[in-house]
């Protein structure tokens, strides 16, 4: 299951179709009972992996009186699904890596900072966190306050990005002079120029869709009788069954 979810397949999702791999067919209770997820979660990924045309229901007698239950089963193998999933993340991966790359073209032309943002979240950076990176591009040394103005920004979202640029090393602390008194004022700058952080952010999408590739070719290579599934126990903690 931790491979699906490797491959940006939500926890709940992941559980689900892991459950109904190990089986001919379950009701919604066995689901539920069976992964211990709360009916919410349940139903949500039900949902999802019948939009996704994984997974179909049908009814069938139950009881002595011959009630009709709903169950569920998969609607394909698994590696059936993983040939499609892996269709889809390729294809998403080369959109992303063209975009990515029209802005690392871009940056000797001067481009506007509206398109340069625009081709950093198409290329799957948060918007929050590219319209920082393009602002502190263009002005260097700039105060928190001076980039939620400059980003038109809520504090919160640049506080956010802040952080992360600092995490990913993109950008780093630096001190501007402030006022008449000449204090110093905490502000950022980048902490890289900003074609090597292009070029790092590009290396980083590759090596991100190369492993994702890599999980599902695994995923594809596990039989029936090899699925594992995993329960939450009551601390919340995931535990093999």
């Amino acid at each position: 299951m931790n491979l699906l979810i490797s491959i940006g397949m939500r926890e709940q999702d992941a559980m689900v179709l892991t459950f109904l791999a190990s089986r001919s067919e379950s009701t919604f209770q066995e689901i539920e009972e069976g992964i211990s997820l709360r009916p919410a979660d349940a139903t949500t990924a039900i949902k999802y992996l019948m939009d996704q045309d994984w997974i179909k229901s049908h009814e069938i007698p139950s009881g002595q009186n011959r009630q009709l239950i709903k169950v569920w089963q998969l609607k394909m193998p698994i590696p059936v699904i993983m040939d499609g999933i892996e269709s889809e993340k390729r294809k998403e991966a080369s959109i992303r890596l063209t975009y990515i790359r029209k802005f690392r073209n871009n940056l000797s032309h001067y481009p506007k900072r509206k398109e340069s943002i625009s081709l950093l979240v198409k290329s799957g950076m948060k918007k929050p966190v590219a319209q920082v990176l393009v602002f502190l591009a263009n002005t260097p040394r700039a105060t928190l306050q001076e980039i939620e103005s400059g980003t038109d920004t809520f504090q919160s979202n640049v506080s956010a990005a802040t952080q992360y640029l600092i995490e990913k090393c993109w950008i780093k602390h630096c001190t501007n002079p402030s006022g008449k008194t000449g204090m110093p004022k905490k502000a950022f700058d980048l902490a890289l120029p900003i074609t090597v952080i292009a070029e790092n952010i590009e290396k980083e999408m590759i090596d991100k869709d190369t492993n994702q590739i890599e999980n599902i070719k695994k995923i594809r290579n596990f039989d029936r009788a090899k699925i594992v599934f995993l329960k939450k126990d009551q601390s919340g903690q995931i535990q093999d069954l």
